[in-house]
């Protein structure tokens, strides 16, 4: 079974299950396109804002078609471009088309299925992350990524803590990406492979969310973080 077809599977019954006026599709953007990555990259985020009852939302199809979210995604992508090995720099140009055709080429996944306002709280999201924890290790599985960044800190510790249950004394799991300047804080990272079944590592790396992402660090900062992080990820596998 494609990936894509186990996906639209999962999504039946994650839906059925809960009844959710939105239910909020995502994961992997154009499977032809990630399946000819060197790396597969996952990000992860926390939910999706002000669907209305009754819409259909599907952030594969948004993230290669709509043209008002630049403020998140044109981050996303330039970051994505670094991720998937774009060593030239592209933190000064992105546009609405750029940022679909790098789009393509990843996976992306919301931790909130359910549509929400215009702010999601970290409680929020902790409770989804208990209640869905089944089904987003499923969802991680079925995206089968070689490398998941977590767009913002409470992601990454419902990953660590709710959903994987990673416990300290796992001491080699655990590890940190160095940044320099006002980034230095993130970079903490684990791995997953043993839940993907994987001989290589998998790594889970903290990173903060694109749409305030120049509050900490400029945009040629954080493309460089992306280059760290593949180099880091290539030189382990």
């Amino acid at each position: 079974m494609k990936k894509t077809e186990a996906l639209e599977k999962l999504f039946d019954q994650w839906s059925a299950a809960h009844k959710f006026e939105v239910f909020c599709k995502d994961g992997i953007v154009d499977e032809k396109t990630y399946n000819e990555q060197e790396l597969n990259v996952l990000l992860i985020l926390k939910d999706v804002n002000n669907a209305k009852p009754g819409e259909e939302v599907d952030l594969r199809k948004s993230l290669v078609t709509r043209t008002d979210e630049g403020r998140t995604w044109f981050n996303a992508a330039r970051w994505c471009s670094g991720l998937l090995g774009e060593k030239y720099d592209k933190t000064k140009y992105m546009d609405s088309l750029k940022q679909h055709e790098v789009m393509k080429r990843v996976a992306v996944i919301n931790l909130k299925k359910e549509a929400g306002g215009a702010r999601a709280s970290d409680e929020c999201i902790l409770t989804y992350s208990k209640n869905d924890a089944e089904q987003i290790r499923k969802e991680i599985e079925i995206c089968n990524p070689d490398l998941v960044i977590t767009c913002g800190r409470v992601v990454f510790e419902c990953l660590k803590n709710i959903i994987y249950e990673f416990k300290p004394d796992e001491g080699n799991l655990y590890g940190k990406v160095v940044f320099d300047g006002k980034m230095n804080k993130y970079g903490n990272y684990f791995d997953i492979s043993k839940f993907l079944h994987k001989e290589k590592p998998v790594y889970i790396v903290e990173y903060r969310h694109p749409n305030q992402a120049t509050l900490q660090g400029t945009l040629a900062e954080h493309y460089e973080n992306m280059l760290k992080i593949r180099d880091f990820v290539l030189d382990k596998q």
